[in-house]
């Protein structure tokens, strides 16, 4: 599919229970972040996705990753089961309810500017008006192309 953005609200929930991961993605700092502490290594971030309805961010500290911060979906049995990092964005594919489908799961995908992290999520659908979301099932796999930064996505 191709998709259609929209905004969307930002929640974030800060609980310490471990959770099976779903999906990992690595960002390295902006070649611009870089630049500005010169002969430093960038900084790799680790993003995952767990079935708890949850994406997370872990920074290197100490030779371990520490949890810095976390986003959950939406609450009802979410299932976060891809995230990638393409083109400064952070998608996450996920299957949830949609706010125009009160009582329906279906497959969404939402992508967070890491440039300005506190912008609410771009949120792709298929058609805005007559199918909010972008797929009728959970969102399984994302592949954002280099060349044209084309979204494509599928579902279970």
């Amino acid at each position: 599919h191709s998709h259609n953005r929209s905004p969307n609200s930002n929640q974030s929930n800060n609980n310490n229970e471990a959770h099976p991961v779903s999906g990992i993605a690595l960002w390295e700092a902006p070649a611009a972040a870089a630049a500005a502490a010169p002969g430093q290594p960038a900084v790799i971030k680790v993003f995952n996705g767990s079935h708890d309805g949850h994406w997370r961010l872990w920074e290197p500290e100490n030779g371990a990753f520490v949890r810095r911060f976390e986003h959950s979906m939406g609450g009802g049995g979410c299932k976060v089961e891809c995230v990638k990092v393409a083109s400064n964005f952070l998608f996450c594919g996920f299957e949830g309810v949609s706010r125009k489908l009160p009582h329906v799961k279906v497959g969404m995908i939402h992508a967070w500017n890491l440039a300005n992290p506190s912008e609410a999520p771009l949120e792709f659908h298929i058609h805005s008006e007559f199918t909010p979301y972008a797929h009728a099932a959970g969102v399984s796999c994302l592949h954002i192309t280099k060349e044209t930064s084309q979204i494509i996505s599928g579902c279970h």
